[in-house]
């Protein structure tokens, strides 16, 4: 077979050659031995194949260039890298282009003579390096897929590590919205404008808002109104500074209940240390709170009668001077006793006299608990702080009111017991500036007004004494006054709107003493009441109204209707009614013109009861009008059962309608109101034209005030009318 044959023969079965020499090798080893098949073809005299690290673009068409073409071989700049391949003389040089379907992957450096250019020689070149191409892009494929199968084991382990770390962290935080929702504290999460976020089921349970009602809301919706907007804003200041707080809250539940919460408010914050949300939790308190205010009741209280113990009026007592003080106002101490009780607790035992005890705390609380401060100090010894008080007086009458709590009998198992009270005074500072030292002066006065028999109050120093004497000193004389008959009524006229006649007068009380000199209501009224003698006063005021109706009637002022005031002490007395038969039997002319005046404080002292007396007092033909009404405790409930003829406005009201320019709202509707229950109305204290023109608009019935007459006496009176007549 000629050379040029054989030499076509190898260079065909190049492509398969090289296939088979390639395998699955490693690129470099493909490279090496591709290099030394080319080597075995006739005319190739050197080879060296170059591949590319990185895909270049590739040419349109394969390419075969030789050195003395050098504008073609630009086209593989990639080579111009690399030392040319050593041409020994006598060949030459041909590049060889390695593409594949898109891109270059490296070139073949031949050294040939010239039998290696021939057509056949070329073609068979060209499917060579078809086939190193595709032998070594099978061989980047391979390594690609073990890079790839490796990365893949690799991610899939990283995988499998973030997947088994992200059900732990799960699992952790199912844990532990476990444990929040099921613990016993109450715990809501806010973002930072104090919207809630969450909360659990320990809120829901203490507070009582359901979740849904308290998602989207603030944690105002728990307020109380039992804190002052500084705490608020010290908390937020704490908390928005990125601190802890904790308090103790007094919150308000859903039903309007309070509870008491012992709360911590803890900032988070995100991975750049920003705060992003709070978390509150709380404890119940409510329970606990209750337990220590208990303790600390009977560590402070008697169990007898519930009352404060020594100790806690001493802490009152020292307070009260540390903020009296500061205000240069002063306080009274009053330490009191019941009279022969020991003979009570002697004679019928013990379980009696706690009974009575018991019952007169109770007198004490009812009647007092508001005024003082009262406490047992032991058997049948107790004390009250007043505080603060404007005077020794005030004292006084506070002693006297004690003196009126006991004069109701204590009924017991059946017996009546009759017991009076002894009382001391120490006043501070004068007295002492500790607790201490006031119950120990309060103690030795109590002891003197023990030796002075009993059912009476004594001052502590002379100085008080002396008062107190100048006190005891009036009510003797006032009680003389009544024997001597300086007593006098003078009579206010009330003016009819429509006829413009004096239609009644009102009764008022002076005292005259031997002198001359009146002494004024305020003066000696409070007095009567306090000494019980407003019984016998009033009862004097009733007869000598009469009388002078009678005098009246004999001058021919027959129609004149009479107002007299009761106290609350007569109206409750059960003797008023015979009183009142008497007199008006003696004086049968005040059937129908007689009419008792009484206050709003009285009649709803026992409303019931009240219905009752003033019934039977209208069977007996006696009017009845409530007096200053409007300036105490009203029921109209009460108002329409009671058998009233008249209202009478108070002084104070008529006063307002020229001071402001509602003034006249209270008038004009107490006035509505009186006329469409049927009463008559009477405005008193009018005193200027336009208050008698306002009332007139009105359509007040009657009028009085120093506009119409000043207070006058009987004579004075009946000289006014018979003028008019």
């Amino acid at each position: 077979m000629p050379v040029r044959r054989r030499v076509q023969a190898v260079l065909r079965a190049l492509p398969a050659l090289i296939t088979d020499l390639l395998g699955n090798e490693g690129q470099e080893r493909v490279v090496a031995r591709a290099t030394t098949a080319l080597l075995r073809f006739p005319g190739i005299y050197a080879a060296r194949i170059v591949l590319y690290k990185e895909y270049r673009t590739a040419p349109r068409r394969e390419g075969f260039a030789s050195v003395e073409d050098p504008y073609r071989l630009g086209r593989f700049r990639k080579a111009r890298r690399h030392a040319p391949l050593p041409i020994a003389p006598g060949l030459r040089r041909a590049v060889l282009s390695l593409p594949d379907n898109h891109h270059l992957i490296g070139f073949i450096d031949l050294a040939v003579n010239q039998d290696a250019l021939l057509p056949p020689t070329r073609g068979a070149l060209l499917a060579a390096g078809r086939s190193i191409t595709s032998a070594v892009e099978r061989e980047r494929s391979r390594m690609h897929m073990r890079r790839l199968h490796f990365l893949h084991a690799r991610r899939t382990t990283e995988l499998s590590a973030e997947i088994a770390e992200r059900r732990r962290t799960e699992q952790e935080l199912r844990r532990f919205m476990i444990a929040i929702e099921q613990s016993g504290d109450s715990v809501f999460i806010t973002d930072t404008r104090g919207v809630i976020r969450y909360v659990n089921k320990a809120f829901e349970m203490i507070t009582g808002y359901p979740r849904e009602e308290a998602l989207g809301h603030t944690p105002r919706l728990l307020r109380s109104g039992r804190h002052e907007p500084a705490f608020y804003s010290h908390m937020w200041h704490t908390i928005r500074s990125g601190s802890v707080y904790r308090s103790m809250f007094i919150n308000r539940r859903k039903d309007g209940s309070l509870y008491y919460e012992q709360a911590t408010i803890t900032p988070l914050r995100d991975e750049s240390g920003a705060i992003t949300y709070f978390v509150s939790t709380g404890k119940d308190m409510t329970e606990h709170i209750a337990t220590e205010e208990r303790i600390n009741y009977l560590a402070h209280h008697d169990p007898l009668t519930n009352l404060p113990t020594r100790a806690l009026l001493a802490e009152h007592i020292d307070l009260a001077i540390t903020q009296d003080g500061h205000e240069n106002r002063s306080l009274a101490v009053l330490l009191f006793d019941l009279d022969r009780f020991q003979r009570v607790n002697d004679t019928f035992g013990p379980l009696v006299g706690d009974r009575i005890v018991q019952e007169f705390a109770e007198r004490l609380r009812t009647v007092l608990g508001r005024k003082a401060f009262v406490a047992r100090l032991g058997g049948d010894e107790f004390a009250a702080l007043l505080a603060p008080t404007e005077s020794a007086q005030e004292a006084s009458i506070f002693a006297d009111h004690l003196a009126a709590l006991v004069s109701e009998p204590f009924n017991v198992d059946g017996h009546e017991f009759f017991l009076t009270v002894s009382v001391g005074v120490s006043l501070a500072p004068a007295d002492g500036t500790n607790a201490e030292t006031l119950l120990k002066n309060a103690g030795s006065a109590l002891d003197r007004a023990k030796l002075r028999g009993g059912n009476a109050h004594e001052f502590y120093t002379a100085d008080m004494n002396a008062k107190a004497l100048e006190r005891l000193t009036l009510e003797s004389r006032l009680r003389r006054a009544l024997e001597r008959d300086e007593l006098r009524l003078f009579y206010q006229p009330q003016k009819d709107m429509v006829s413009e006649r004096i239609v009644g007068v009102e009764a008022l009380m002076r005292w005259q003493q031997p002198d001359g000199a009146l002494v004024s209501p305020a003066g000696f009224i409070p007095l009567l009441e306090e000494t019980g003698l407003i019984v016998p006063a009033g009862e004097w005021a009733l007869q000598a109204a009469l009388a002078q109706m009678e005098a009246w009637r004999a001058q021919g002022l027959s129609d004149m209707r009479v107002s007299v005031n009761i106290s609350g002490r007569q109206f409750h007395d059960r003797a008023l009614l015979a009183v009142l038969a008497d007199i008006l039997g003696r004086w049968p002319q005040g059937d129908g013109l007689l009419e008792l005046e009484l206050t709003e404080s009285v009649l709803m002292e026992n409303a019931q009861e009240a219905v009752d007396m003033l019934e039977a007092l209208s069977d007996m033909g006696i009017r009845l009008a409530v007096d200053d009404f409007g300036t105490g405790y009203s029921s109209l409930s009460y108002l329409k059962r009671f058998p009233l003829n008249a209202l009478k406005i108070d002084q104070s009201f008529v006063a307002d309608l020229t001071r402001h320019a509602d003034g006249g709202a209270i008038t004009s509707a107490i006035i509505t109101l009186g006329h469409e229950l049927g009463l008559e109305i009477i405005a008193e204290g009018v005193e200027t034209e336009d208050q008698m023109s306002f009332l007139r608009r009105q359509r007040c019935d009657l009028v009085q005030g120093y506009l119409v007459a000043r207070p006058l006496s009987g004579q004075a009176i009946t000289e006014l009318l018979l003028a008019r007549t």
